[in-house]
């Protein structure tokens, strides 16, 4: 991947407080979907240094809200007050991943300080309404913490991301070298012939997905709600009028070709991908051309 390979960004995701069983786990179901998923790109470092300013404005207009209230034992007044001394606390500058800790400790701690019937209108300027307007300015600064503390989650996900898809395609060159295939090695590389791998020659690929085409008259698939979505894949393909589509969704189906037989109530195989999502978008794309539905009573 890029900044520095897999070895970089291991690293990069441990200081994030990431473990190494996490990114096992996450590495071990990115190669299991290595042909279903689409290539994963490294994320922007998000800039919190400038969001923590922008915090910290918040935090001054909360403080100067609550001078309006005429009781210092209001909860709304602690409460927000609270608030903004969890978000003013926050370090102007230091390391992305400190900034980072920093910000969803803070985000976890705002829950406590906002409850949602806490404060006495009477205590505020303008009784109802003005207690409604201070609950607003203490919820924005709240919602600031949250979208600053999500921004560090989205980044810090999108390396763990990148670490798997570099871990799925060492380890799939690896066995590939091993002259081993897996499963999923055989779906995939025959999605792949049919489909066309990225940089595949189209006119390589239309003879070939045509001769295969024309290799099977027809296709019937029995227990189609545990179809592993490759599997959908290859049958459209294999079904196609003429071997001109880009892609299994927008496959032409040649009629009376392609029979399924399936019951959603009886999915069983989940771990194997198989998706009741999936067959229902089958079910919808088969209709949409033609095909007719026949329920077995």
């Amino acid at each position: 991947g890029e900044g520095g390979g897999p070895a970089a960004l291991l690293a990069e995701i441990l200081r994030a407080a990431v473990t190494i069983e996490q990114c096992a786990e996450l590495a071990r179901a990115r190669f299991a979907e290595r042909f279903s998923v689409d290539d994963t790109l490294l994320p922007a470092p998000p800039n919190l240094a400038t969001a923590i300013v922008a915090v910290k404005i918040g935090a001054a207009n909360v403080s100067v809200a609550t001078r309006a209230c005429t009781a210092d034992d209001d909860k709304l007044k602690s409460g927000s007050l609270g608030l903004a001394g969890v978000a003013a606390a926050l370090p102007d500058a230091g390391d992305l991943h400190e900034l980072g800790r920093a910000v969803m400790t803070a985000s976890s701690r705002a829950v406590s300080f906002c409850g949602k019937n806490v404060g006495k209108a009477p205590n505020w300027p303008g009784g109802r309404g003005g207690k409604e307007a201070m609950l607003i300015v203490r919820d924005a600064l709240r919602t600031q913490l949250d979208e600053a503390a999500g921004t560090y989650g989205a980044y810090v996900a999108g390396l763990a991301l990148a670490v798997a898809a570099d871990f799925a395609r060492t380890a799939a060159a690896a066995q590939l070298d091993a002259g081993a295939l897996d499963f999923d090695d055989l779906l995939g590389r025959a999605r792949d012939l049919l489909a066309g791998a990225p940089g595949s020659d189209p006119i390589h690929v239309a003879s070939v997905r045509g001769h295969f085409q024309r290799r099977y008259r027809y296709l019937l698939v029995d227990e189609f709600q545990d179809t592993d979505p490759l599997q959908a894949e290859i049958a459209f393909l294999l079904a196609e009028r003429e071997p001109t589509a880009r892609g299994w969704r927008d496959v032409e189906l040649r009629p009376g070709k392609l029979f399924l037989v399936g019951d959603p109530k009886q999915s069983i195989y989940r771990f194997r991908r198989a998706d009741i999502a999936m067959y229902d978008e089958v079910k919808e794309l088969v209709c949409r051309q033609g095909g007719e539905v026949v329920p077995l009573l």
